[in-house]
């Protein structure tokens, strides 16, 4: 009785620990996807079996102020070639081989400040030759330069250019870089409606086209792989639209916010055909609020999902779970 218990236990434990890989087997899907956790750990995910690694990440610590510094890589984007990831921390913008090795410091321009993300977007142009990033270092303070705005710069580190003032979504097919100017509905009232026009501007002739009439909205959006679509977080729900702000869908829709508390970092799969985020369960928010209540409270821990879905909304699939003790 008790070898036919243990052949039992060893049985489960099998096919709960491989579930996840035949899963994404019969997906069919294919490519790789880079992601951060809260703290700066990067990973990498193949989407053909759904096996994740993290990537290592050192510097000296000349760098950094700790040796835990070293190894942080927030926002770090996979290359066109998918030989190479794009990120930030505090010394500033960065490039590295899939592996982890080869760092190389592009620019001090990116970086990630103490109070936060600082370098919101990073995106590799389409020949895999350029980067742009845009950094909200605005300088308010005397010793703070105001520097904030859209950069491009060549992967060897060379020909930084400054390109506007605000973010951008993206590369387009062309290598026209893809961005929104808020643009008043009503001259007389400008602060009041707010509206966007989305623009392609050349990177290196600065030559811009508007590709949109005025569209209400706001709110930092993706792009597509196939640049037809934005995806972005609103209210602590993510929608999809077309570019022209049309077609707008809520992928996560209000019967969910039972479980779900909040959500952000949404990515999309190289081919378009998947979409990533985080999400935070609300059982945690009611555990943080039975610590608040606390005299001198700390979190006992931190948690929350990598999650996956269709382009609809459909299938949503919780892929690792991060949680973090604080003490």
């Amino acid at each position: 009785m008790q070898k036919k218990l243990i052949f039992f236990i060893l049985v489960f434990s099998l096919v709960f620990l491989t579930g996840w890989a035949q899963d994404f087997h019969k997906m069919g899907l294919k490519g790789k996807i880079v992601f951060s956790d809260y703290i700066g750990n990067a990973y990498l995910m193949d989407l053909s079996n759904g096996e994740i690694k993290r990537i290592p990440i050192r510097r000296p610590r000349a760098f950094f102020r700790s040796e835990e510094m070293s190894e942080r890589a927030y926002n770090p984007v996979l290359s066109p070639d998918g030989t190479k990831i794009a990120y930030n921390n505090i010394a500033g913008l960065w490039i590295a081989d899939i592996d982890g090795g080869n760092q190389k410091l592009l620019t001090d321009k990116g970086k990630r400040t103490s109070g936060g993300h600082s370098t919101q977007n990073i995106a590799w142009s389409p020949d895999g030759k350029r980067i742009a990033f845009y950094t909200e270092i605005s300088g308010r303070t005397i010793s703070t330069p105001d520097i904030k705005g859209t950069y491009v710069i060549d992967v060897n580190g060379k020909n930084e250019k400054f390109i506007k003032k605000y973010g951008f979504w993206g590369w387009s097919k062309d290598g026209r870089i893809i961005y929104r100017k808020y643009h008043p509905l009503n001259e007389r009232i400008k602060y009041k409606i707010k509206a966007y026009v989305v623009y392609a501007i050349d990177p290196d002739t600065k030559a811009k086209e508007a590709l949109t009439p005025p569209i209400k909205g706001s709110n930092i959006r993706i792009l597509s792989p196939d640049g037809e679509k934005i995806i972005f977080v609103k209210g602590d729900k993510v929608y999809t639209a077309n570019v022209d702000g049309s077609g707008k869908v809520c992928l996560t829709p209000k019967k969910e916010d039972k479980k779900v508390s909040r959500r952000w970092g949404t990515k999309w799969s190289p081919d378009g055909k998947k979409i990533f985020y985080f999400a935070q369960p609300v059982k945690w928010v009611k555990d943080q609020y039975q610590y608040c209540t606390r005299p001198g409270f700390i979190f006992p821990s931190f948690y929350y999902y990598l999650m996956m879905m269709n382009p609809d909304g459909s299938e949503k699939i919780k892929i690792k779970e991060f949680r973090y003790k604080t003490f």
